[in-house]
């Protein structure tokens, strides 16, 4: 993908992220304070926020990315990435192509169903709306 294509995205974190974040500090305060190092980077490096939706990119730090397909099939463009240092702890992003915005809107834990949390997906799709962002 070239930089000039990517270079003018802008990062948003939803308010449902932060709420996410909040549990994930209550639960684990050192994976918290890890994940917030690492969303900080995203939000201001367009490359590896870029490397969040490019399924099955992976480095030292990310494991893996991939669509979550039960939001794709509702035409929105969402992807999960794990990490390598934060085992209980997935991160959703939304790409919004027309508007040239990413989106983190979910911090879950690894242990959920997340494909399958109904009320997550109702949050994340109020948000994705909200946020003015575009189905496919």
């Amino acid at each position: 993908m070239s930089d000039s294509l990517w270079s003018g995205y802008q990062a948003l974190i939803t308010n449902g992220a932060k709420e996410d974040l909040e549990v994930c500090a209550r639960a684990d305060r050192y994976a918290a304070a890890l994940l917030a190092a690492f969303i900080r980077e995203v939000s201001t490096d367009r490359g590896l926020l870029e490397c969040m939706i490019d399924e099955g990119f992976s480095d030292d730090r990310v494991d893996s990315i991939a669509r979550v397909r039960s939001l794709q099939v509702k035409r929105i463009n969402a992807y999960r990435a794990k990490l390598i240092s934060i085992r209980n702890w997935r991160l959703i992003f939304i790409v919004d192509r027309p508007s040239v915005r990413i989106g983190l809107f979910a911090v879950m834990p690894r242990a959920d169903d997340y494909e399958n949390n109904r009320s997550l997906w109702d949050r994340i799709e109020r948000e994705f709306d909200d946020c003015g962002f575009t189905r496919y």
